[in-house]
């Protein structure tokens, strides 16, 4: 087939094989290049963001910590009325919504609820034993996260 045709018609289909294999290998070059910058900044933004939600939440845990700091120092300065200002520090702390409804509570380290603002059903009782789908004590973990590190965990 290709022994009928002249030197020029040989000459321009080599030409654009050529071309025609070339524009496939840069094509190729190119999804891939840009496949990989993709995967990289989705990685990038995927850590920025998660930085982000933490210094979010750990400005949340200060502005929580300063309302205790400021029914701490109230009690200090008034003994006779220790356990109303308790309670109001309790309610100040129930009534602090971040985010999207999002919310504080408060346990001890034993642990025991303290203090949940969505179901109260929860105040006082042993949260020792309850654990999420795949078994892990939750409420221990935090507690001993909380008595380890001093802070909670968010360091």
């Amino acid at each position: 087939m290709l022994t009928n045709l002249t030197i020029k018609a040989k000459i321009l289909i080599l030409s654009l094989i050529v071309i025609i294999v070339v524009t496939v290998s840069i094509t190729i070059d190119s999804i891939i290049s840009i496949k990989n910058l993709s995967g990289k900044n989705i990685e990038n933004y995927k850590k920025e963001a998660y930085l982000k939600k933490e210094v979010e939440l750990k400005n949340y845990v200060t502005l929580a910590y300063k309302i205790v700091e400021i029914y701490y120092n109230k009690v200090d300065a008034d003994k006779s009325n220790e356990k109303e200002i308790q309670q109001e520090a309790l309610k100040a702390i129930a009534d602090l919504k971040y985010a999207n409804n999002d919310y504080f509570w408060i346990n001890d380290s034993s642990p025991k609820m303290i203090m949940h603002p969505i179901n109260a059903a929860l105040n006082g009782k042993d949260l020792s034993s309850y654990a999420d789908p795949y078994g892990k004590k939750l409420f221990i973990e935090m507690a001993k996260i909380s008595t380890e590190n001093k802070s909670g965990g968010l360091v």
